[in-house]
């Protein structure tokens, strides 16, 4: 199947996980990651806590709802569905394809 856009790379995956920052602490210890950003209660997000991870040109956003009905977005396991942002030359042309 061809289509008229070409995805030039991955900016970053988005993981909902249950808990952000043992998350992040299993992705440091086990695989390498550092952490290179946070956004929490701290830094003024009222609903979420967010820990970017970073290994090489990986990189990986762990974020925890902080809100209890957000958690009902969360499977039995703890964790939600992945999101992915891409780089594209054309992001109208992306969308419609």
């Amino acid at each position: 199947m061809a289509h008229d856009y070409q995805i030039l790379g991955t900016h970053h995956v988005e993981l909902f996980v249950g808990n952000a920052k043992q998350a992040a602490y299993y992705y440091q210890r086990a695989w390498g990651f550092r952490i290179v950003a946070y956004q929490g209660l701290e830094t003024g997000a009222r609903d979420h806590v967010s820990y970017v991870l970073q290994q090489d040109r990986i990189r990986l956003v762990l974020t925890s709802p902080l809100d209890p009905p957000a958690r009902l977005v969360l499977l039995p396991t703890g964790a939600g569905s992945p999101r992915t942002l891409v780089d594209t030359m054309c992001a109208g042309t992306f969308f419609r394809a």
